[in-house]
C-alpha cells in the first residue's frame, strides 16, 4: 500500500490501518519497493508505466481523505485472541472498505445503497441475533454491571438478564466502531463515544450509545441489521454535522468507473 500511496502521493490514512512509513533507510525502501512495484505490475495493480489502476487509485484516495470515517478494532477470541481492524470511509458518494489482518490488507468498493450496517457486517460476517429484550441505562451504572441480579435492575426480565450476563462474560468476539468527520480545512473531528457489536453462543447484541440531558446512556438491542443501523446512525450524531451523508466533499480527483 505504500508503494501505492507513493505513486499517488497520497499521505493520510486511517491510523487504524497502521499504514505508515516503516523502512527508515532510503537505500533499503528503494530496493524494497521496486521489487513491490514488480510484483503490483505482475497482479495488474500497476501498469507498465507503474501507474496504479484507475479502480486501485480511486479507493486508496477514498481512504486518504475520507469526508466519514468508522474505524472497527475486532477482537477476535475465538481465533486465538487476535485483533483485526477495519474502516468503512466515505468519499463523495464513493464508499471503501478496508480491513487489515496483520500483514493482510483487503480493500473492496461498496454501493451506498448497502447501507452502513451492510457495510459493517461485510467485515463482520452475518450471525442470528440474541433472544434478549433491550436495555438502557447510564453508562456508568451499565460498565459496573455484570451478574444477571444486577442486570435486572435496568428493567430487563430474568431470561434477558443471564443471556446479558452470559454473552459479556464469554464472547467469541466483540467490535468497538468509532466515528470520524473530516472538515473543508483538513481537520478532524472524531466521536468521543463508540458502538459495539459482541458475538457469543447466545447471538449477537449492538450497543449504541446516546446522551440525555449531558449524560452518557447505552443501550444494549438483539444485533439485527436494522439495530446496527441505528447504532450507527447514532453515533454518527456526535459528530458535527450529525450524520453520514451530510458534508459535501472535494472533487473527485480519480475515475471513478462508473
Amino acid at each position: 500500500m505504500l508503494v501505492i500511496a507513493d505513486r499517488l502521493g497520497l499521505e493520510e490514512f486511517p491510523p487504524s490501518l497502521g499504514i505508515r512509513p516503516n523502512i527508515p533507510q532510503p537505500e533499503l525502501r528503494d530496493k524494497v519497493w521496486e521489487k513491490v512495484a514488480g510484483d503490483l505490475t505482475d497482479q495488474g495493480v500497476l501498469d507498465l508505466h507503474g501507474k496504479a489502476h484507475p479502480e486501485v487509485a480511486a479507493m486508496a484516495d477514498s481512504l486518504s481523505r475520507s469526508d466519514r470515517m468508522l474505524e472497527g478494532r475486532w477482537w477476535r477470541r475465538d481465533v486465538g485472541g487476535k485483533m483485526v481492524r477495519f474502516v468503512v470511509c466515505r468519499k463523495g458518494d464513493r464508499h471503501v472498505i478496508a480491513a487489515r489482518d496483520g500483514d493482510l490488507l483487503v480493500l473492496q468498493r461498496v454501493a451506498p445503497q448497502v447501507g452502513l450496517a451492510g457495510m459493517v457486517t461485510a467485515v463482520l460476517g452475518a450471525a442470528e441475533p440474541a433472544d434478549v429484550e433491550p436495555m438502557t441505562g447510564v453508562s456508568s451504572r451499565l460498565a459496573e454491571s455484570r451478574s444477571p441480579n444486577q442486570l435486572a435492575q435496568f428493567g430487563i426480565a430474568p431470561a434477558s438478564a443471564r443471556i446479558y450476563a452470559e454473552a459479556t462474560a464469554n464472547p467469541s468476539s466483540w467490535v468497538e466502531i468509532t466515528a470520524t468527520e473530516r472538515h473543508s480545512g483538513g481537520t478532524y473531528t472524531q466521536a468521543d463515544v463508540a458502538a459495539g457489536v459482541l458475538d457469543s453462543a447466545l447471538g449477537r447484541i449492538v450497543s449504541i450509545p446516546r446522551k440525555v440531558n449531558g449524560e452518557l446512556f447505552g443501550s444494549f438491542l438483539p444485533g439485527t441489521n436494522d439495530n446496527l443501523q441505528r447504532a450507527l446512525d447514532e453515533l454518527m450524531t456526535f459528530l458535527p454535522a450529525g450524520a453520514w451523508f451530510d458534508a459535501k466533499s472535494e472533487a473527485d480527483f480519480y475515475y471513478d468507473g462508473d
